[in-house]
């Protein structure tokens, strides 16, 4: 399965928001992942995702549903990418 399809497979995510987590994927360097769960929160949002590897990834969205930064292993794990607005 592409990385769209189980994002897709969540049915929790917009078609925007999972534009975005592909993109912010791919500035990582993650070409696959396993599986991904949705968390809700108040307006927010996390996707856990596993890559190939097994490895997790905490994706935050905002209230929007863009991705506002993405930490390896844990929720509060070293920060692997977050946007820069300009």
């Amino acid at each position: 399965m592409t990385i769209r399809d189980v994002l897709k497979s969540t049915q929790a995510l917009s078609a925007a928001s999972i534009q975005d987590i592909i993109e912010a994927l791919n500035y990582i360097k993650i070409d696959e992942i396993t599986e991904a769960v949705v968390i809700p929160g108040n307006g927010q949002q996390t996707v856990i995702v596993k890559d190939a590897q097994g490895r997790p990834y905490y994706i935050g969205l905002g209230i929007f549903g863009f991705v506002d930064v993405i930490t390896k292993d844990t929720p509060r794990g070293e920060i692997v990418f977050m946007p820069v607005d300009g």
